[in-house]
């Protein structure tokens, strides 16, 4: 899928002890979706492909019971599915959509342990796995266009990582940990775009270290093993690319947990200062830790920093670290990091999960070699973020606050305005700046005299958009913040970037892109600000009633400017348009200089604007919108939409005493992304 989120080939092994009894029986291996094409694209009924898929794994359980005449009730349950499809696949359809799921939850420990062979029992669990992903995805496209939280969850899986900071303030909230460390960031992206370099240079010198671990890996872990073994083979096979010595250690009985409750069953530390580089759970139980994946690991990481000279780290940098699971012969690989509104620390699944095993296509070693490539160019870059120097000021780490490629261009966010989208910041240029991205900045300085600005963060990856030269053509009309430039992130901190990594990887996409255009900066006590037409109505009601007029001949202006360039803007609501006001001596509209008929009106938020006839409507629209109605998602806007939307909310704007809040357009938490710009 495309995102940060990948797309990693789930294929259905069957274990050699259940070759003979299954071929004969089953079906042909139903589709297991493995590439980001739309199934609707395919031409595939997603339905039909479901039930064949429900019934394989059906047959594929029965067949690995201990006591083949007995049906456990979660076979049974299985039979039952299929004669809904069979009967109305729609109403079926339906039905699922509006229960949270899971729809197919894999039979306990317990019920496997009585009701399946010993060998069989992750095979059931896995099959039940895949079978839950394509459920999700088949309910997805089936349910389209309706703007199901289906659909809204579909969308949200397959954007970049997100974590919940779980106790932030004003409760949970969602950002990017690749905003927040460089390691992290190249963990996924070497992951996510390194597929087609280990494909065309699979059998070179260059990963044939990582085919070396892949292979025995895939060896040393299959089958059953006591949990001391398991750990053992696995830093035996990891220590080829990670060795003792050079200034790093393994340990099983890790110093800084001796007498703890909790003990990690490896952690790879640096010898300078015990800083924790990559921390390894290795599961006693298939399942433990519920819907967490680090669960362990979580429980450990504040706890690997408490030393006081680890505590500075953590408080300077945010440390940091490389977490690893095993779960028989499931690798995971994420990350932590500590922010400084966040406890406990921020942890979150990168790159993917791959299964250490060999299939018949060789896929599961390429994606392995490919997650340790990932893991190891991780490494390198941490090796860098994580050195200390206590001489140094560091910038404090604040609340959801981006940390990568900003310094490159000379810019300090110093304010969330929206934890991991929108942030207030200044600029200072950096010697050295490319003059491509100087003259865009020196422009801004020349013509405003300040270097304070807006940051606003979109995520390519996840077909996240933003139409820049509407907002260009307006801004030269006086109707938008100036534009001063999209900033993609790569790897600006070229220095830090493994330069093999960026060799093999030869058309990398950007996963983040900064938008810098003007601050607007509020009305205070002593100075004239910027205030939207949402908040004008409800703190200043006379001020919004006596320039309503003003405001209906700038919204006037700003139609026929898009109109005359040929452009949709698809939100002007009251939300996203900003007017400027004094409160001396109360407050007021002020009037453009040049057409005292019209005020001062800014329009924002191009997350949809186009050309008219490119135009679309986000493909999930949020269930609370006032102006996107279900059935158009991902269709074309009209050319006129802005017009009727703006006559559609502004009858009832500022008329009365009694404001019409929920008239105000979409909430602030459901910003829609779908469109391509370019600057």
């Amino acid at each position: 899928m495309p995102g940060g989120i990948t797309s990693i080939r789930f294929r259905l092994v069957i274990p050699w002890n259940m070759q003979s009894q299954a071929n004969s029986s089953l079906p042909p291996l139903p589709y297991v979706y493995r590439d980001p094409i739309p199934l609707q694209s395919k031409k595939i009924n997603v339905l039909d492909g479901l039930k064949a898929s429900i019934r394989f794994v059906e047959i594929s359980a029965a067949s690995a019971l201990i006591n083949k005449d007995g049906r456990p009730l979660w076979i049974s349950a299985l039979k039952q599915e299929v004669e809904g499809l069979e009967k109305d696949s729609k109403s079926w359809a339906l039905k699922h959509a509006a229960i949270p799921g899971p729809h197919f939850k894999a039979p306990s420990d317990e019920e496997l342990a009585a009701d399946v062979d010993h060998d069989a029992r992750f095979f059931i669990r896995r099959l039940f796995q895949c079978l839950e992903r394509q459920c999700f995805q088949a309910l997805c496209i089936a349910m389209l266009p309706s703007p199901s939280e289906y659909a809204k969850k579909y969308q949200e899986y397959q954007s970049l990582p997100a974590i919940a900071f779980r106790n932030a303030k004003n409760g949970p909230k969602s950002i990017s940990i690749t905003l927040l460390s460089e390691t992290h960031y190249t963990v996924n992206f070497v992951w996510s775009q390194g597929r087609e370099a280990v494909e065309d240079h699979f059998h070179e010198q260059v990963f044939l270290l990582y085919h070396q671990v892949a292979e025995e890996l895939a060896l040393s872990m299959a089958g059953p093993m006591t949990h001391t073994l398991r750990v053992q083979r696995f830093h035996k096979a990891l220590s080829k690319i990670f060795p003792d010595g050079g200034g790093y250690t393994w340990y099983f009985d890790d110093p800084i947990f001796k007498g703890s409750t909790y003990n990690i069953d490896l952690v790879y530390r640096r010898n300078s200062d015990r800083y924790p580089m990559i921390m390894v759970e290795v599961k006693r139980l298939e399942s433990e830790g519920g819907g967490n994946p680090f669960m362990q690991n979580n429980r450990l990481y504040n706890g690997s920093f408490l030393p006081e000279g680890l505590l500075l780290i953590l408080k300077a940098l945010g440390a940091a670290v490389i977490f690893l699971q095993v779960e028989g012969t499931l690798l995971s690989v994420g990350g932590g990091f500590s922010d400084s509104d966040c406890h406990p620390h921020i942890a979150q699944v990168l790159g993917g999960i791959v299964e250490m095993i060999k299939d018949e296509y060789g896929t599961n070693v390429k994606d392995f070699i490919r997650l340790l490539w990932a893991l190891h160019q991780g490494f390198r870059v941490l090796e860098k973020e994580s050195q200390f120097n206590p001489e140094i000021k560091y910038p404090p780490i604040l609340f959801g606050m981006p940390r990568m490629g900003l310094r490159h261009f000379g810019i300090q966010a110093t304010r969330t305005v929206k934890a991991g989208r929108v942030y207030e910041a200044h600029f200072n240029l950096p010697a050295g700046l490319h003059v491509g991205y100087a003259s865009h900045f020196q422009q801004f300085l020349d013509r405003f005299q300040h270097n304070n600005c807006l940051l606003e963060i979109i995520n390519p990856a996840a077909h996240e958009r933003y139409g820049s030269k509407i907002q260009k053509c307006l801004a030269n009309h006086g109707r938008a913040p100036w534009y001063i430039r999209r900033l993609t992130y790569l790897h600006q901190d070229a220095a830090n970037f493994p330069k093999d990594a960026a060799a093999l990887i030869v058309k990398p996409r950007s996963l983040l892109e900064y938008i810098v255009t003007e601050a607007q900066s509020p009305p205070t006590s002593s100075q004239d600000g910027w205030i939207n037409l949402a908040e004008l109505e409800r703190k200043h009601p006379e001020a919004a009633a006596d320039g309503r007029s003003n405001i209906r001949a700038s919204l006037d202006h700003i139609i026929a400017l898009l109109k005359d360039g040929g452009f949709v803007h698809g939100m002007l609501v009251a939300k996203n348009l900003y007017t400027k006001i004094t409160l001396r001596p109360r407050a007021r509209i002020i009037r453009r200089h040049d057409n005292q008929d019209q005020a001062e009106l800014r329009a924002t938020g191009y997350n949809l604007a186009d050309s008219c006839g490119h135009a679309r409507f986000p493909k999930v629209i949020p269930q609370d919108s006032t102006f996107m109605k279900p059935g158009q998602e991902g269709q074309f806007i009209p050319d006129d939409h802005d017009e009727a939307l703006v006559n559609t909310w502004f009858e009832d704007w500022a008329v009365g005493p009694s404001l019409n809040s929920e008239a105000q357009g979409i909430p602030e938490e459901s910003i829609p992304f779908n469109l391509s710009d370019s600057d």
